[in-house]
């Protein structure tokens, strides 16, 4: 902790030197600081869904080998290993659709990083965040996307034709149809 402190007065002190240096006068520590964190957490926020996205993807990897893997498994029934495949789907989904939500905070907080950043006319850390806001939100799309698309797999690794557990059919088809929803009316 003491030393996040310390990252967060190194910080402030060279946003401060910056201003001296422009001959800025008005330096408000409150917005400096307030940027600093907003960024951070930002930050924070956009590292969380990269780390799931990154796991879901590996799930996907190994759906995918289950299914490939099945027609040359004789030792298990191919119902089993779909269902294996369709859970291994079912979190790639999940992880996806918590990445969207790390995104869309991203998006809040560096937004809310360059609000504080205007006032103190830093026009160029703005800038920055606001980039850096437009991309979280690109990433948040494409996650929703992905996780459409991951509980269809699912849906379809549980369907009667496959591991036939139509429970977990219909409640992984009812995720992918909120998903598809959302990206329906994404801005």
């Amino acid at each position: 902790m003491q030393m996040k402190m310390t990252g967060i007065l190194v910080g402030l002190l060279a946003i401060a030197a910056a201003f001296c240096r422009a001959g800025e006068t008005n330096f408000d520590a409150q917005a400096a600081y307030k940027a600093e964190e907003w960024k951070n957490a930002a930050f924070s926020r956009d590292t969380a869904g990269l780390a799931q996205q990154a796991q879901a993807e590996r799930n996907l990897a190994i759906a995918q080998a289950l299914r490939g893997n099945q027609a040359n498994d004789k030792n298990q029934n191919r119902g089993a290993i779909f269902v294996k495949a369709g859970d291994a789907e079912r979190a790639a989904g999940e992880l996806h659709g918590l990445a969207i939500a790390n995104y869309e905070k991203a998006t809040e907080n560096w937004t809310r990083a360059a609000g504080e950043y205007r006032k103190l006319t830093a026009t160029d850390k703005a800038l920055k965040a606001l980039q850096n806001a437009a991309s979280a939100k690109a990433n948040a799309k494409e996650a929703c996307r992905k996780a459409a698309e991951a509980f269809e797999l699912s849906a379809d690794a549980y369907s009667e034709e496959n591991g036939n557990r139509l429970d977990q059919m219909g409640l992984v088809s009812e995720r992918a149809a909120t998903f598809r929803e959302r990206l329906a009316i994404w801005p």
